[in-house]
């Protein structure tokens, strides 16, 4: 990857271009949309955010901007982010979930499904843009990573759902689908036999979160 830096001064890196493919290569996120400021003209340019995403839609509106504008980064932080038991995110300790142990009641279960499918969609949305993207130099890398994380989504549902074998067997195709692995075929094959039990190995490969 190759960045443009144009000036740091210690508190601000400014760039050019290749915040695109910066993103794609860090497991975290270096922006915020909260603090972001940027001139009003541009909003003919970008429009507004994408509402019908409901997850990731701050991620997905800032992928307008990199490596088409100039942005700074401050490098400092700059703001306060507050938890609330109902959050999005934070309705329980997601870490600590044990689905081999401890039964998932029907409402945890619906939130981690409902964001799980929220997830992939802002996946396969990220997806399209770097197949459409020109500015991505490894781009066969960055789709099978984005592919990878895709099939991680439903190979954790079809685990969660191995008591309803028909369901738990629709996901594990779909994982299949995006990224072959030997987590998802192990948990194919074990799901044909119609076994419910839980498994030490494919449950170290569970993305609950």
């Amino acid at each position: 990857m190759e960045v443009f830096e144009t000036w740091n001064d210690g508190d601000t890196i400014v760039l050019e271009e290749g915040l695109f493919e910066a993103f794609l290569s860090h497991t975290r996120n270096f922006f915020q949309l909260n603090t972001m400021v940027f001139r009003r003209e541009l909003l003919d340019e970008v429009g507004l955010i994408n509402e019908n995403f409901y997850l990731g839609e701050d991620t997905t509106y800032l992928l307008r901007f990199f490596d088409k504008y100039r942005i700074a980064l401050q490098t400092k932080p700059h703001s306060v982010y507050r938890e609330s038991p109902d959050s999005l995110y934070f309705f329980c300790d997601r870490w600590q979930l044990d689905p081999d142990t401890i039964h998932l009641n029907e409402e945890i279960y619906k939130k981690i499904e409902g964001l799980s499918f929220k997830s992939i969609k802002v996946r396969k949305h990220i997806r399209d843009l770097v197949a459409q993207s020109d500015s991505v130099s490894k781009k066969a890398k960055q789709l099978s990573y984005i592919d990878i994380g895709i099939a991680s989504k439903y190979y954790t549902l079809s685990y969660l759902n191995r008591y309803d074998r028909k369901k738990a067997l629709r996901y594990c195709r779909q994982s299949l689908r995006y990224k072959v692995s030997i987590f998802n075929l192990l948990l194919f094959v074990k799901l044909l036999f119609s076994s419910k039990r839980g498994n030490v190995f494919l449950h170290g490969a569970l993305n609950i979160w």
